[in-house]
């Protein structure tokens, strides 16, 4: 067997780099994403070739359930936001969802932060997102990292039904409310508000129910409230709120009380005549009975013996 070793320093002019692109080292996320929430995402980095090698960081925060990395950004499931040594913090498609941020100010320092607020739009869906970094240097290296944000919902509330009666001034509702959970992977306990106005908006009556619903099932909810009135119509308000007190969208009813109908008097039926007075049979009746009864066998028998001694026979027939 032959050995060849390559004598590299004679054969090979110059120095001799070793490369490594950027490197994540650490990072942190706080918040949830949710209507107008607010989603906190602090992360180092560190560079051997100081950090004036990294040109551009991208953060894409998006939703797993409904969206993905590579999606138009939306104000309901996607954001994008860049950083770079001339513009720091910027979003690519909108304006609003921009934060307090920070960034390195040294940039022939190794290591450095970097903090991002994404303020969620009002229209921003809850439930299941994650937040994508990637770290690009001069020489086209990239990191990346990917940190899931776990949520619950999103949850959608309809008013199926409202039945409203009135007594005086007392008015009580009976309503069933379907409440669909449309997350994955989570079930927690949530609160179901109920709550009712009149039509200046004044708060009348309001009950928090606590409910289970299955991941991605639907169920139908009974409440009832009462309370007191004068006014034609009411609103009827219902929403859900999730352990991370993220309310989902409000679904609205008007409705209006009605009087109870109360049912028809029966009518009472004429009584029924008295039945005659039943006359007791008289003894005597009875004795006389059995008295003829005893002449009838005795008339009989002493037919039999004439005609016995006439000497002819005697037939039942005959006798009767």
């Amino acid at each position: 067997m032959t050995v060849v070793i390559l004598d590299v320093a004679s054969s090979i002019p110059g120095e001799l780099n070793i490369y490594a692109p950027p490197e994540i080292i650490k990072y942190s996320q706080g918040g949830f994403f949710g209507p107008n929430r607010h989603v906190w995402f602090n992360f180092t980095i560190r560079d051997n070739d100081t950090l004036n090698d990294i040109t551009q960081i991208k953060v894409v925060a998006y939703h797993r359930q409904y969206s993905s990395l590579s999606a138009s950004d939306s104000r309901e499931y996607h954001y994008t936001f860049t950083w770079t040594w001339t513009n720091g913090w910027q979003e690519q498609t909108y304006t609003e969802h921009l934060g307090y941020s920070s960034s390195p100010t040294d940039p022939t320092a190794y290591t450095g932060n970097w903090s991002l607020e994404i303020t969620c739009d009002e229209k921003c869906i809850p439930g299941l997102w994650a937040i994508y970094l990637e770290a690009v240097d001069q020489k086209q290296g990239k990191s990346t990292l990917t940190v899931n944000v776990e949520g619950y919902g999103p949850y959608e509330v309809t008013i199926k039904s409202v039945l409203a009666t009135i007594v005086g001034t007392l008015i009580s509702v009976k309503t069933y409310i379907e409440v669909k959970n449309n997350n994955q992977k989570y079930a927690p306990d949530v609160t179901l508000v109920t709550k009712i106005t009149d039509s200046s908006g004044t708060l009348l009556t309001e009950k928090n129910t606590t409910i289970n619903v299955p991941a991605e099932y639907s169920k139908l909810i009974e409440v009832k409230l009462s309370f007191t009135g004068s006014q034609q119509q009411y609103i009827l308000t219902a929403f859900v709120v999730d352990p991370h007190n993220i309310s989902s969208p409000e679904d609205t009813a008007t409705f209006t009380p009605s009087i109870p109908t109360a049912p028809a008097p029966a009518v009472p039926f004429p009584p029924s005549p008295p039945s005659p007075p039943t006359v007791p049979t008289p003894s005597w009746f009875w004795y006389l009975v059995a008295a003829l009864s005893i002449i009838i066998v005795l008339v009989l028998a002493i037919y039999a013996l004439m005609r016995m001694s006439k000497g002819k026979s005697i037939k039942l027939s005959d006798t009767w």
